[in-house]
Formats: structure tokens, sequence, C-alpha cells
């Protein structure tokens, strides 16, 4: 891993990233399965789960810079996740 700090104005600071993965993709993403009963997980479902992921931000997140949907939304943000995965 680098050690030069995050400077970019379009990722939050080191100490307020979050690992999207496991916070929101995951729990979403099992549920969207586990409600379809797929056997296997698609590019599809991922691709789908990432693009839901992206559009739970509003407009005020975006601007502010947020990557990630606050972690207070995390249940909406998982529902969101798993409907866009079951499709």
């Amino acid at each position: 891993p680098s050690s030069t700090p995050n400077t970019s104005p379009h990722l939050p600071p080191p100490n307020k990233q979050t690992n999207a993965t496991s916070a929101y993709i995951f729990p979403g993403l099992a549920l969207g399965i586990i409600s379809t009963g797929a056997r296997r997980v698609t590019d599809r479902q991922m691709l789908a789960a990432a693009k839901t992921l992206a559009n739970t931000l509003t407009d005020d997140e975006l601007r502010a810079g947020r990557v990630y949907p606050p972690l207070e939304n995390i249940q909406k943000v998982s529902a969101a996740i798993a409907a866009g995965v079951a499709g």
C-alpha cells in the first residue's frame, strides 16, 4: 500500500473511507440471490449491485464528494441492492 495520503477531492478522507464490498455490496447481493434461488453469482448480478449502490447517492451527497451513501442508510441501500440483483 502507498504511504501517500489521499488528497483527491472525490474520495472521503482516509479515516472516513468504508469497505463497500463488506458493508454495502455483500448484504444486498446475498439477499437478492437468496430471494431468487440463484445457484451462482453472475457478472450481471455483481454489476447490478454496483450500479444500484452508486445510484443510491443523492445529488447533495454527490456534490459533497461522497463515494458511498451514509451508513445510516445501510438497510435501505441493502434492500435496493437486493432488488437490483433480483432484477
